[in-house]
């Protein structure tokens, strides 16, 4: 019985510690939101950012203005801090709103095909990027 419970058990520990691997941010690449909140973003809307590994922050163009937020990951559990941004009006700021509102949400990230995806509570799907 021994013979086959202690290599049994081996294996399901082995098998646990393969979903604790870390996740890969894709580190100093520019990567644009195509999708936000189940919409299809504009290319014209001009939101993107990058992860920065040494300063653990994003930075990048919510649209109009430049933003910064800190990030951390533990895993595929993803989460951003209290960011800043400039405070530049311009005629058209509603993608903007709705993606630096959108940050708060954030719980993890997943990869999707060739994508990024941001996702909340739940699992819900918030946001698809690319490089």
């Amino acid at each position: 019985m021994k013979k086959v419970f202690l290599p049994l058990l081996a294996l399901v520990a082995l098998l646990a510690f393969q979903g604790c691997k870390s996740f890969q941010l894709p580190y100093g690449k520019d990567l644009k939101v195509t999708q936000l909140l189940g919409q299809t973003v504009p290319a014209a809307a001009n939101i993107g950012f990058k992860f920065d590994e040494v300063e653990k922050r994003i930075t990048g163009k919510a649209g109009c203005n430049n933003f910064s937020a800190p990030f951390t990951l533990k895993g595929s559990k993803l989460s951003f801090g209290d960011g800043v941004a400039t405070k530049m009006a311009c005629p058209q700021m509603e993608w903007e709103g709705k993606f630096l509102g959108m940050l708060k949400d954030v719980r993890s990230i997943k990869q999707v095909g060739s994508k990024l995806q941001l996702l909340g509570e739940g699992g819900k799907a918030l946001a698809y990027l690319s490089e």
